[in-house]
Parts: structure tokens; C-alpha cells; sequence
């Protein structure tokens, strides 16, 4: 998926008509705000949220579609705020 302006969006994945593998998100800059996994539809793996600068603000983890591993929020700065463990 493309913004009007040419530049990259989205990186989909799909299979059988799923969401299945590596999803990755673009800004209007060209930063990569996001990564995603799914598995056959549901969220799966390990994902990370950057904000608009490219810092990292939160890693976060899933199991067949429910949350998993220890999910970590981080600060403006990047230092370690929060952590949950599920």
C-alpha cells in the first residue's frame, strides 16, 4: 500500500486470504512505525511500535490471536517505563 505521494505505506502479508507472516508500517516520512506477525489470520509473534521519530515505544508479544511473553512500554527517550508479563 502506497501514499498518494508514491512513497511506501504497508508491506502486507497474506495466505489463503489470512493475514499470515510480516507486516510492516511506513509514516509519511518514510520511518518504520510498526512490524507486525499473524499467523493464519491471528495476531502471532512479536511486535514493535516506533513513534513517529523512529523511537521505540512499545514491544509487545502474542500467541494465536491472545497476548503472550512479557510486553515492554518505553518512553519518549527510549528508557524502559512499564513491563507486563502475560
Amino acid at each position: 500500500i502506497y501514499f498518494d505521494n508514491g512513497q511506501i505505506n504497508e508491506i502486507r502479508s497474506y495466505k489463503n486470504n489470512l493475514m499470515h507472516g510480516k507486516w510492516v508500517k511506513y509514516n509519511e516520512h518514510g520511518i518504520k512505525i510498526s512490524v507486525a506477525r499473524y499467523k493464519n489470520g491471528r495476531k502471532h509473534g512479536k511486535w514493535t511500535i516506533w513513534n513517529d521519530y523512529g523511537n521505540l515505544l512499545y514491544e509487545l508479544e502474542y500467541k494465536n490471536g491472545g497476548k503472550t511473553g512479557t510486553w515492554k512500554n518505553y518512553n519518549e527517550k527510549g528508557e524502559l517505563v512499564s513491563e507486563r508479563k502475560y
